[in-house]
């Protein structure tokens, strides 16, 4: 039980969790999304080849994490009186300043659909799924049509869709149950139930 028990142990009292045991045998608990997404990128080779890739891939996963951030905080978590504003600021000014640096680092890779060199890294595994989240809020309409504008972004998306592996992941069960959830929950975010 989460409240009762496992929270008290979770070495920052939050989820999401990541158990992982060492080559010494000992395991130990991961916590925040963050820490656990550079874990498995390293482990999974997502996180480029040297250690300039790596901070120019943590630099752009950052940067999508903190779009999605301040969606949150000026959007979804905001009183009703506030969102409009909040909404208006977003749209115009934050959103608008994010696809631009991002159109920049796609362009300058080639506009090829990743953010360096040729193959998928967690930047753009990052940046794709915070446009897929964009396509299930409530503003998606305002959002989306702000994305479809970029070329690059639209090829990213796209290119990472494509992916054999998260493709396949897509298509499963727990992918469209875990997709239709969001969606829900991105609809209504202050009544939502699972």
């Amino acid at each position: 039980d989460w409240k009762t028990e496992e929270k008290a142990r979770a070495p920052l009292g939050v989820l999401p969790l990541l158990f992982v045991t060492g080559e010494n045998g000992k395991t130990v608990t991961l916590a925040e999304t963050v820490v656990i997404e550079h874990h498995l990128a390293k482990k999974f080779g997502l996180l480029g080849t040297n250690e300039y890739e790596e901070s120019i891939i943590k630099m752009l996963h950052n940067s999508s994490a903190a779009i999605m951030n301040a969606l949150s905080l000026s959007v979804t978590w905001t009183v009703p009186e506030a969102k409009t504003a909040g909404l208006a600021n977003f749209l115009s000014i934050t959103l608008p300043a994010w696809i631009g640096n991002h159109e920049r680092h796609l362009n300058d890779n080639g506009n090829n659909g990743y953010y360096l060199g040729d193959k998928l890294t967690l930047a753009d595994i990052r940046t794709a799924n915070v446009i897929e989240q964009f396509a299930t809020q409530k503003e998606s309409e305002e959002l989306m049509a702000l994305i479809n504008k970029s070329a690059p972004l639209v090829k990213l998306r796209n290119t990472v869709a494509k992916h054999p592996k998260l493709a396949e992941w897509r298509s499963g069960n727990e992918y469209k149950t875990l997709y239709d959830n969001n969606e829900a929950f991105y609809r209504d975010p202050f009544s939502f139930q699972l």
